[in-house]
């Protein structure tokens, strides 16, 4: 059956059906003249016009020229006396295209692997393959839901978060620091949250604290580290689970192998998950999460960092600043796809470096301003000594010493308050404990 002709009959036999239809599919799905004609009422239909076949006829004299116009449009609507089944058209073309793309990609990518190209770059090609499939499989159609639903929704997980209260359960991922999770609540399911901090100041060792601590609550926590090794994680990792000579560590002189035995029999019971390929997308760990998702793996995401992701782009003219805007937003969409907290690492400008005191804020935010606006919060790390300045003021007016004490900056908080919130670290930066 030629589902192209009977989508475009059911529209002219009841022209009101074209919403449902334009809801359903999309002009590239359709080939040859269909597609010319399906786009033109696609372009009616999004300007709020009316189908009216003479008004679309004579839109198309030219491409209908050779076709009698008229007659080729009412030859396709004349078995068809309504637009009753144009659902169930839209589905069968919408399976078509969607095997026309599977058999596309499989071509190319057959055709790449015996050109012998590198083995990433098809791998990221048939990834971006995938992820184009993954978003036919859903329908503008699915998007919207009646208010009574969603503030059913609403009310059923206030109640669970009471429940859970009641019962002791954590509500929201923890973050370790007790202070923020009262700020925050724990992160939650959608969240994009940004960590930022100029370079050794120590986001990654907040990053491995939070993602101990969150598996630790028994949220499964994967982490893309597109700087750091997976060894080199796993280093910090061992040595903030107890007090070992991190310098004998590195060294060779260690001797404290039941501790650090009894530090790996802890580690190794975690759901911790390091993916530290060096060269990756974000298609790359789109995939990776959805699939970790479906293992039930999956309960929070870190990403180290920001600015070392490929974001190669087929467009032309794309800016840096357009791309990392890009990035952050595929970032937020990942959170809410997969409904766990994303933990975004980001470096900070050197402005930071002109004041005084050295505080961070939102202006600081390297190369986009995009960054602040996807981000449902925007925390930065402050660490006084670490530039020198012998005191710092806490919340509270109380002054003291810089040494060992670090600071967690919420600059922006979309469903909360901001402030700060000091914690304590040891010399190496690889535990971190409440204040």
């Amino acid at each position: 059956m030629n589902f192209e002709r009977l989508i475009i009959g059911s529209i002219i036999a009841e022209p009101e059906a074209a919403g449902t239809a334009c809801e359903l599919v999309t002009p590239e799905m359709f080939t040859g003249i269909e597609k010319v004609i399906f786009s033109k009422i696609y372009g009616f239909t999004t300007e709020g016009k009316d189908v009216d076949i003479y008004l679309l006829s004579h839109s198309l004299s030219a491409e209908l020229q050779d076709l009698n116009g008229v007659v080729y449009l009412m030859d396709m609507a004349k078995d068809i006396a309504t637009a009753s089944r144009l659902n169930e058209y839209c589905l069968e073309l919408k399976q078509q295209y969607i095997a026309r793309v599977l058999g596309s990609y499989f071509l190319q990518g057959s055709a790449m692997c015996e050109d012998k190209i590198d083995v990433q770059k098809i791998m990221e090609f048939a990834q971006s393959g995938m992820e184009k499939v993954f978003d036919l499989t859903t329908s503008a159609a699915d998007g919207f839901k009646h208010i009574s639903v969603i503030a059913e929704n609403a009310v059923a997980r206030a109640d669970k978060r009471a429940v859970d209260r009641q019962q002791g359960k954590q509500i929201g991922v923890p973050s370790g620091i007790r202070p923020l999770d009262r700020l925050t609540n724990g992160w939650k399911g959608g969240q994009l949250i940004i960590l930022a901090a100029r370079p050794s100041a120590g986001k990654s060792a907040v990053m491995l604290s939070f993602a101990k601590n969150a598996a630790m609550a028994g949220f499964p926590a994967c982490l893309y580290s597109l700087e750091m090794s997976s060894l080199s994680l796993a280093d910090r990792m061992l040595m903030s689970m107890g007090d070992f000579d991190i310098d004998a560590y590195k060294s060779g002189e260690f001797e404290q192998w039941g501790e650090l035995s009894n530090a790996q029999a802890q580690l190794s019971k975690l759901p911790i998950y390091i993916d530290d390929n060096a060269k990756v997308s974000m298609g790359y760990i789109r995939n990776h999460s959805r699939i970790m998702k479906q293992k039930g793996k999956c309960g929070i995401v870190f990403i180290d960092y920001l600015q070392l992701a490929e974001m190669g782009s087929t467009e032309k003219n794309r800016n840096r600043e357009q791309e990392v805007a890009q990035t952050t937003r595929q970032c937020k969409i990942l959170a809410k796809e997969l409904d766990v907290p994303v933990i975004l690492l980001s470096q900070l400008s050197r402005q930071v470096e002109g004041r005084p005191d050295k505080r961070p804020m939102l202006s600081d935010l390297r190369e986009s301003g995009a960054i602040e606006q996807d981000a449902d919060m925007v925390m930065f790390i402050y660490r006084a000594d670490y530039y020198g300045i012998p005191d710092i003021t806490l919340y509270d007016g109380q002054v003291i010493s810089s040494k060992g004490v670090g600071e967690l900056i919420i600059a922006k908080q979309r469903d909360g308050a901001v402030g700060d919130v000091a914690f304590r670290h040891n010399e190496s930066m690889t535990q971190i404990t409440n204040f």
